[in-house]
Protein backbone atom coordinates (compact mmCIF):
# COMPACT_ATOMS: atom_id res chain seq x y z
CA UNK A 1 0.00 0.00 0.00
CA UNK A 2 1.45 3.46 -1.14
CA UNK A 3 2.52 5.62 1.83
CA UNK A 4 -0.32 8.35 1.02
CA UNK A 5 -3.32 5.57 0.80
CA UNK A 6 -1.77 3.98 4.27
CA UNK A 7 -1.76 7.32 6.12
CA UNK A 8 -5.20 7.69 4.88
CA UNK A 9 -6.29 4.13 6.04
CA UNK A 10 -5.13 5.05 9.43
CA UNK A 11 -7.30 8.03 9.82
CA UNK A 12 -10.16 5.87 9.07
CA UNK A 13 -9.42 3.25 11.19
CA UNK A 14 -9.13 5.31 14.27
CA UNK A 15 -12.19 7.35 13.26
CA UNK A 16 -10.53 10.58 11.30
CA UNK A 17 -12.82 10.64 8.23
CA UNK A 18 -12.23 13.88 7.50
CA UNK A 19 -8.44 13.67 7.73
CA UNK A 20 -8.91 10.45 5.58
CA UNK A 21 -11.37 11.75 3.04
CA UNK A 22 -8.51 14.96 2.59
CA UNK A 23 -6.22 11.75 1.72
CA UNK A 24 -8.31 10.39 -0.66
CA UNK A 25 -9.07 13.60 -2.31
CA UNK A 26 -5.72 14.67 -2.81
CA UNK A 27 -5.34 10.58 -4.57
CA UNK A 28 -7.79 10.95 -7.11
CA UNK A 29 -7.68 14.64 -7.74
CA UNK A 30 -5.98 14.29 -11.03
CA UNK A 31 -6.99 11.68 -13.91
CA UNK A 32 -5.15 8.38 -13.58
CA UNK A 33 -2.71 7.98 -16.73
CA UNK A 34 -0.17 5.44 -15.85
CA UNK A 35 -0.95 2.11 -14.63
CA UNK A 36 0.89 3.29 -11.19
CA UNK A 37 -1.77 5.87 -10.60
CA UNK A 38 -4.97 3.58 -11.92
CA UNK A 39 -4.12 0.75 -9.38
CA UNK A 40 -3.49 3.66 -6.10
CA UNK A 41 -6.67 5.45 -7.05
CA UNK A 42 -8.55 2.03 -7.25
CA UNK A 43 -7.19 1.44 -3.76
CA UNK A 44 -8.17 4.20 -2.97
CA UNK A 45 -11.60 4.20 -4.19
CA UNK A 46 -11.49 0.37 -2.11
CA UNK A 47 -10.32 1.62 0.94
CA UNK A 48 -10.81 5.06 1.65
CA UNK A 49 -14.20 5.72 -0.19
CA UNK A 50 -16.15 2.06 -0.15
CA UNK A 51 -16.98 2.74 -3.83
CA UNK A 52 -16.63 -0.92 -4.99
CA UNK A 53 -17.37 -0.47 -8.84
CA UNK A 54 -14.95 2.20 -9.79
CA UNK A 55 -12.21 0.60 -7.77
CA UNK A 56 -13.10 -2.58 -9.84
CA UNK A 57 -12.65 -0.37 -12.95
CA UNK A 58 -9.59 1.40 -12.20
CA UNK A 59 -7.85 -1.57 -10.98
CA UNK A 60 -8.92 -3.80 -14.05
CA UNK A 61 -7.68 -0.68 -16.08
CA UNK A 62 -4.10 -1.32 -14.17
CA UNK A 63 -4.23 -4.39 -14.76
CA UNK A 64 -4.58 -4.56 -18.45
CA UNK A 65 -2.14 -2.03 -18.73
CA UNK A 66 0.63 -3.84 -16.48
CA UNK A 67 -0.33 -7.83 -16.59
CA UNK A 68 2.86 -8.82 -14.84
CA UNK A 69 1.89 -6.45 -11.37
CA UNK A 70 0.32 -8.61 -8.84
CA UNK A 71 -0.84 -5.66 -6.29
CA UNK A 72 -4.19 -4.89 -8.86
CA UNK A 73 -4.93 -8.66 -8.78
CA UNK A 74 -4.94 -8.82 -4.89
CA UNK A 75 -6.50 -6.00 -4.34
CA UNK A 76 -9.26 -7.04 -6.68
CA UNK A 77 -9.65 -10.26 -4.45
CA UNK A 78 -9.80 -8.60 -1.58
CA UNK A 79 -12.85 -6.35 -3.29
CA UNK A 80 -14.76 -9.32 -4.57
CA UNK A 81 -14.09 -11.04 -0.91
CA UNK A 82 -15.61 -8.01 1.03
CA UNK A 83 -18.67 -8.43 -1.39
CA UNK A 84 -19.20 -12.22 -0.87
CA UNK A 85 -18.38 -13.30 -4.59
CA UNK A 86 -16.11 -16.17 -3.52
CA UNK A 87 -15.50 -17.62 -7.18
CA UNK A 88 -13.72 -13.80 -8.39
CA UNK A 89 -11.74 -13.58 -5.45
CA UNK A 90 -10.64 -16.69 -5.65
CA UNK A 91 -9.81 -16.02 -9.51
CA UNK A 92 -7.61 -12.80 -9.17
CA UNK A 93 -6.15 -14.05 -5.73
CA UNK A 94 -4.82 -17.02 -7.67
CA UNK A 95 -3.52 -14.52 -10.37
CA UNK A 96 -1.77 -12.71 -8.05
CA UNK A 97 0.13 -15.87 -6.61
CA UNK A 98 1.76 -16.83 -9.83
CA UNK A 99 2.58 -13.59 -10.20
CA UNK A 100 4.08 -13.10 -6.65
CA UNK A 101 4.77 -17.09 -5.87
CA UNK A 102 6.71 -15.66 -2.05
CA UNK A 103 3.89 -13.64 -0.89
CA UNK A 104 2.29 -15.54 2.58
CA UNK A 105 -0.20 -12.71 2.45
CA UNK A 106 -1.46 -13.89 -0.76
CA UNK A 107 -1.60 -17.32 0.29
CA UNK A 108 -3.27 -16.57 3.15
CA UNK A 109 -5.65 -14.80 1.09
CA UNK A 110 -6.73 -18.03 -1.00
CA UNK A 111 -6.80 -19.95 1.78
CA UNK A 112 -9.33 -17.59 3.68
CA UNK A 113 -11.32 -17.78 0.46
CA UNK A 114 -11.47 -21.43 -0.15
CA UNK A 115 -12.21 -21.97 3.65
CA UNK A 116 -15.53 -19.62 2.64
CA UNK A 117 -16.23 -22.17 -0.04
CA UNK A 118 -15.98 -24.93 1.92
CA UNK A 119 -13.03 -26.18 -0.06
CA UNK A 120 -11.47 -27.20 3.26
CA UNK A 121 -8.42 -29.31 1.62
CA UNK A 122 -7.58 -26.86 -0.84
CA UNK A 123 -7.59 -24.01 2.07
CA UNK A 124 -5.53 -26.07 4.30
CA UNK A 125 -2.95 -26.44 1.10
CA UNK A 126 -2.65 -22.83 1.20
CA UNK A 127 -2.02 -22.17 4.66
CA UNK A 128 0.18 -24.72 5.15
CA UNK A 129 2.23 -23.14 2.30
CA UNK A 130 1.81 -19.64 3.38
CA UNK A 131 2.94 -20.95 7.09
CA UNK A 132 6.34 -22.34 5.30
CA UNK A 133 7.37 -19.13 3.88
CA UNK A 134 6.65 -17.01 7.18
CA UNK A 135 6.69 -19.50 9.87
CA UNK A 136 6.80 -17.11 12.76
CA UNK A 137 3.39 -15.07 11.14
CA UNK A 138 0.91 -15.86 14.01
CA UNK A 139 -2.46 -14.96 11.76
CA UNK A 140 -1.24 -17.47 9.55
CA UNK A 141 -1.39 -20.31 12.37
CA UNK A 142 -4.84 -19.02 13.58
CA UNK A 143 -5.81 -19.48 10.20
CA UNK A 144 -4.61 -22.94 9.96
CA UNK A 145 -6.58 -23.66 13.64
CA UNK A 146 -10.16 -22.41 12.30
CA UNK A 147 -9.93 -23.85 8.90
CA UNK A 148 -9.59 -27.36 10.50
CA UNK A 149 -11.86 -26.40 12.93
CA UNK A 150 -14.41 -25.15 10.62
CA UNK A 151 -13.46 -28.87 8.68
CA UNK A 152 -14.46 -30.49 11.83
CA UNK A 153 -11.27 -31.57 12.46
CA UNK A 154 -10.64 -31.54 15.84
CA UNK A 155 -7.09 -33.49 16.52
CA UNK A 156 -5.40 -31.32 13.60
CA UNK A 157 -6.99 -27.97 15.08
CA UNK A 158 -6.16 -28.39 18.67
CA UNK A 159 -2.32 -29.07 16.89
CA UNK A 160 -2.97 -25.76 15.24
CA UNK A 161 -4.17 -23.11 17.94
CA UNK A 162 -1.06 -25.06 19.97
CA UNK A 163 1.37 -24.13 17.65
CA UNK A 164 -0.42 -21.01 17.63
CA UNK A 165 0.08 -20.39 20.94
CA UNK A 166 3.93 -20.98 21.21
CA UNK A 167 4.67 -18.62 17.93
CA UNK A 168 2.69 -16.06 20.18
CA UNK A 169 5.19 -16.59 23.32
CA UNK A 170 8.12 -16.86 21.47
CA UNK A 171 6.86 -13.07 19.88
CA UNK A 172 6.05 -12.28 23.15
CA UNK A 173 2.80 -10.84 21.99
CA UNK A 174 0.27 -11.42 24.89
CA UNK A 175 -2.60 -10.28 22.77
CA UNK A 176 -2.13 -12.82 20.22
CA UNK A 177 -1.11 -15.86 22.68
CA UNK A 178 -4.96 -14.67 24.58
CA UNK A 179 -6.80 -14.76 20.90
CA UNK A 180 -5.28 -18.25 20.29
CA UNK A 181 -6.25 -19.43 23.99
CA UNK A 182 -9.42 -18.23 23.35
CA UNK A 183 -10.05 -20.16 19.84
CA UNK A 184 -8.46 -23.23 21.67
CA UNK A 185 -10.99 -23.21 24.36
CA UNK A 186 -13.84 -22.18 21.73
CA UNK A 187 -12.96 -25.15 20.30
CA UNK A 188 -13.42 -27.32 23.19
CA UNK A 189 -16.32 -26.40 24.44
CA UNK A 190 -17.51 -26.45 20.60
CA UNK A 191 -16.62 -30.51 20.91
CA UNK A 192 -18.27 -30.59 24.65
CA UNK A 193 -14.35 -31.19 25.94
CA UNK A 194 -15.87 -28.92 29.24
CA UNK A 195 -12.60 -29.99 31.44
CA UNK A 196 -9.98 -29.09 28.53
CA UNK A 197 -12.35 -25.67 27.98
CA UNK A 198 -12.26 -24.45 31.35
CA UNK A 199 -8.38 -24.83 32.11
CA UNK A 200 -7.96 -23.09 28.88
CA UNK A 201 -9.95 -20.23 29.37
CA UNK A 202 -8.43 -20.05 33.02
CA UNK A 203 -5.13 -19.98 31.50
CA UNK A 204 -6.11 -17.14 29.21
CA UNK A 205 -7.40 -15.15 32.46
CA UNK A 206 -4.02 -15.85 34.59
CA UNK A 207 -2.74 -13.37 31.85
CA UNK A 208 -6.03 -10.94 31.39
CA UNK A 209 -8.09 -11.61 34.66
CA UNK A 210 -10.12 -8.91 34.35
CA UNK A 211 -11.35 -9.42 30.36
CA UNK A 212 -14.64 -9.67 30.39
CA UNK A 213 -15.38 -12.03 27.17
CA UNK A 214 -13.01 -14.37 28.69
CA UNK A 215 -14.82 -14.22 32.27
CA UNK A 216 -18.34 -14.71 30.53
CA UNK A 217 -17.51 -17.50 28.21
CA UNK A 218 -15.38 -19.45 31.34
CA UNK A 219 -18.63 -18.97 33.16
CA UNK A 220 -20.60 -20.09 30.69
CA UNK A 221 -18.61 -23.41 30.14
CA UNK A 222 -18.87 -24.17 33.84
CA UNK A 223 -22.85 -24.12 33.42
CA UNK A 224 -22.56 -26.10 30.95
CA UNK A 225 -20.23 -28.72 32.76
CA UNK A 226 -22.50 -28.68 35.61
CA UNK A 227 -25.81 -28.72 33.36
CA UNK A 228 -27.42 -25.44 34.60
CA UNK A 229 -28.75 -23.18 32.44
CA UNK A 230 -26.61 -19.77 32.27
CA UNK A 231 -28.42 -16.68 31.09
CA UNK A 232 -26.02 -13.84 29.65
Amino acid sequence: MPNKLEKGYKFLMKGDREAAQKIFNEIVKKPPETPQDYAMQGEAYFRLANKHSIAIKYLKKAASMEPNDPEPQEILGEIYFAQGRYNLAREYFQKAHELRPSSHIILNNLAATAMDQRDYDAAIKYAKQAIKKAPEELMLRMLLSEIYKEARMYKESVKAYEDAINIAQINRSIGGEITALYGLADLYENFHNYDKAIETYKKALEKVPNEPIVKHALERVQHKKTGIRYIL
